[in-house]
């Protein structure tokens, strides 16, 4: 069992509210990540790469790490973190948020919803971690 400790918080009913309100989030972040803005400009810029990255072990798009990979590829993944920093710094502000309000709020839903699946927590992951982001980037190449 996980135990998520949640900042001013102590009593259940408190803990009630403030998984509704992460829920909230959550689902506002949802929304934002799954707009058509967003989603044309995601789409874009990982079809825009395709031909970039290059994938190192099978041809399957299954990364092997072990193998040395061209610093092309985490260049183009720096690239891809800062336009989903942008976006957050975006919704953020646009929500009165702060960053560790939404890291709370993101490691619930992933705690309480294992079998659960988010637009915005792919985009968020693959934005921090090399080869989730590379599978994310050969998904999308075979679109």
């Amino acid at each position: 069992m996980v135990v998520v400790e949640i900042s001013g918080v102590n009593s259940m009913e408190q803990c009630s509210e403030a998984s509704e309100q992460h829920n909230d989030l959550v689902q506002k972040l949802e929304e934002y990540f799954t707009s058509p803005e967003i989603m044309v400009e995601v789409g874009d810029y990982f079809h825009g790469c395709a031909n970039k990255l290059h994938y190192v072990g099978t041809q399957t798009g299954e990364n092997d790490l072990e193998e040395t990979h061209p610093l092309s590829n985490y260049d183009i993944f720096t690239s891809y973190g800062e336009m989903i920093e942008k976006f957050l710094q975006t919704f953020l502000k646009e929500n009165s948020k702060s960053p560790d309000e939404l890291y709370e709020a993101c490691l619930r839903e992933k705690l309480e919803n294992e079998n659960g699946w988010a637009v915005c927590l792919d985009y968020l992951i693959a934005s921090l971690d090399y080869e989730y982001f590379l599978q994310i980037a050969y998904d999308f190449s075979n679109l």
